[in-house]
């Protein structure tokens, strides 16, 4: 692991901890919080989703034809949802190439236009993230 990657991951962790402490500081306190979107529980949330949709973990280390699809989907999701950047996905997903979450990104909407099975637990995913995805649509 390189040292930009080690910052990286420290930043976000960083973040992670200020959103945490200014749940509990009082707004008129001074904090400041962003989008609830943006939070951890949120990513788990889709992660789940995912899980429970392509019946496989799409963290998981391997290679297997599911997997990949499945963290395709989870990929895509976050981005469409959250709005993260590319590089932050990557981290989520344990890869720190941007490129390979730019890459799932094209192959998911591949996917989705190609093959109607795909596309079907997309829609599904998307079904049961319903709440995260209104949200995010009154946040743009």
């Amino acid at each position: 692991m390189t040292n930009d990657d080690k910052i990286r991951k420290a930043m976000i962790a960083l973040r992670q901890s200020y959103e945490l402490l200014a749940e509990l500081l009082p707004e008129e306190r001074g904090a400041q919080l962003t989008s609830s979107l943006e939070s951890e529980e949120t990513v788990n949330k889709i992660r789940q989703v995912v899980t429970d949709v392509f019946g496989v973990d799409p963290c998981k280390k391997c290679q297997k034809e599911e997997t990949v699809l499945a963290r395709h989907a989870y990929r895509y999701l976050l981005r469409y949802i959250t709005h993260k950047t590319f590089k932050a996905i990557g981290l989520i997903t344990n890869t720190v190439d941007h490129h390979s979450v730019t890459n799932s990104m094209k192959i998911c909407v591949e996917m989705m236009d190609n093959y109607k099975w795909y596309n079907r637990y997309i829609a599904e995913c998307k079904k049961r993230l319903r709440n995260e995805i209104e949200q995010a649509k009154l946040l743009m």
